[in-house]
């Protein structure tokens, strides 16, 4: 599989795996409310495994992009500032979601804070992909589908 089109697939398959991983978030903040420990415990094993197949693309998605992560070294301008905040809330986001592994009752606190992070990070993340609508557009013809 060339580069183009491996960077296709994988920002096709983010789209879907970014949607479930932020409802399934959602879900589990409106869970917590409810307090049934089997609900939470639910949507909280689904939001963890999407979680972690959203975590393995975003990763392969950065790698085919590295140039970019590279080039930052001769400043950062214009929309490159909003990819590299989407970058940074995106690591800090995952180290909060990692964190609520390790603590108990005292989560609650953190696992706030990774909401927050994850809505900041869902918004900036819409934003980041109709920037980028073109693209999609453009791929399509380089996917053997033609274009519609």
């Amino acid at each position: 599989m060339n580069k183009g089109r491996l960077i296709f697939v994988t920002d096709l398959f983010l789209l879907p795996v970014f949607v479930f991983c932020f409802y399934t978030g959602v879900r589990l903040h409106i869970a917590g409310h409810v307090s049934v420990w089997a609900i939470i415990q639910s949507w909280a094993a689904a939001h963890v495994c999407i979680s972690l197949l959203f975590l393995l693309l975003v990763l392969l998605h950065v790698k085919s992009h590295w140039a970019w992560y590279r080039a930052l070294k001769n400043g950062c301008k214009g929309r490159k500032k909003m990819v590299l905040f989407l970058s940074i809330v995106f690591v800090f986001l995952s180290l909060s979601g990692v964190s609520l592994f390790f603590l108990s009752s005292e989560g609650a606190h953190a696992g706030l804070l990774h909401y927050k992070l994850g809505l900041l990070f869902g918004v900036l993340s819409v934003l980041h992909v109709l920037k980028r609508r073109r693209f999609f557009r453009a791929s399509r013809g380089n996917t053997g589908r033609g274009r519609h």
